[in-house]
């Protein structure tokens, strides 16, 4: 169950040794990075980690992370000038899909070249690349969408319509469905596990199903909220639903499980690694205990106030890493959990 609600203005005990370490900072010989907007963290099979960060100015850049020299600039391209909104790393495919102005573009993962535009989709606001839970079918044929090894799945928000679509071998992308009607008050965030997608409008936070095609509320949002976001945990195979400064975990039905996360203030993103969350804001990462709720570590980064923080995960519940920036005075730090990590 989560612990109780913080008192306005008090900092929640913490109830652990510490867990994030920091790990590594940009090499002193990177030239000042713009404005970070997003991030992606990757390891490869041959346990070489990279870091991929979208600029305000239309940046992607891949770092390579060292123990000893820090993160070192590898690859750098710039899509057309726009923030970069989001990136995603298909590693099975060895693709990064990226989000900027709209669009989706498709960059290798290893080279970030050829920048190819899925000019397809247009005027999308949110991606959601799609998790296989442990339990799922490798082989099997479900309404036209194949097993998880030779494909690539994600799901895009066109203002209030929902679009999922599959990335054929060649690059180019085929819409599986269109799903309109449902969310008159635009899509803000959304996670696709398995045959479920759960989207987060301004009111409420709503399941759809690709197997039945059916669309139903899982909960409305109350007047005067923060914006909807989500975080996919993916340990568990849940998602959780954030309300202000609470995180109602559900299950891929969409069914509340396990109790809610109450947090000190709302966050502006969340993360998760090992058996914890993450919730970042105004320079400051807190890290909670799934299970218990309790509030375990703070760790201060440096930052601009008021400016945005972002925080990637490895995104497959198993890994140790976690990288983090905020503003334009750029804080890029990957933290490494400790022991700790695996209770």
């Amino acid at each position: 169950m989560a612990n109780s609600k913080p008192k306005p203005g008090s900092e929640p005990k913490s109830h652990s040794r510490n867990v994030l370490e920091l790990f590594a900072g940009l090499n002193p010989s990177i030239p000042q990075l713009p404005p970070i907007r997003s991030l992606a963290i990757t390891t490869n099979s041959n346990s070489q980690t990279l870091v991929f960060v979208g600029t305000v100015s239309g940046d992607v850049i891949s770092l390579s992370l060292n123990s000893n020299s820090g993160l070192s600039l590898h690859l750098r391209v710039n899509i057309i000038g726009k923030p970069v909104s989001s990136i995603h790393v298909i590693s099975h495919i060895r693709k990064l899909i990226v989000l900027s102005d709209g669009f989706i573009y498709l960059l290798d993962l290893d080279s970030l070249e050829p920048v190819r535009k899925l000019s397809l989709l247009k005027n999308v606001n949110a991606v959601s690349k799609r998790f296989f839970s442990g339990n799922y079918s490798l082989n099997p044929i479900s309404n036209g969408i194949k097993g998880k090894e030779d494909c690539c799945f994600f799901a895009v928000a066109m203002g209030k319509k929902l679009v999922l679509v599959e990335l054929v071998l060649s690059g180019s992308p085929v819409i599986l469905k269109e799903v309109q009607g449902d969310f008159t008050d635009g899509i803000m965030c959304m996670s696709w596990v398995d045959e479920s997608v759960i989207v987060g409008t301004r009111n409420a936070y709503y399941l759809y199903s690709y197997a039945s095609g059916q669309c139903g509320v899982i909960f409305s949002l109350p007047d005067q909220s923060v914006l909807p976001r989500m975080k996919l945990l993916a340990k568990e195979c849940k998602v959780m639903l954030m309300v202000d400064n609470v995180g109602v975990i559900v299950d891929s039905e969409g069914q509340p499980v396990g109790g809610s996360l109450v947090f000190g203030e709302a966050p502006e993103t969340m993360g998760e690694i090992g058996a914890y969350v993450m919730v970042v804001r105004s320079g400051k990462l807190e890290l909670y205990h799934k299970k218990s709720g309790n509030y375990v570590q703070q760790v201060q980064f440096v930052g601009e106030v008021g400016s945005p923080c972002v925080v990637a995960d490895e995104e497959d519940g198993r890994g140790k890493l976690v990288a983090v920036a905020a503003g334009s005075k750029t804080s890029d730090e990957v933290m490494k959990a400790n022991c700790a990590y695996s209770r």
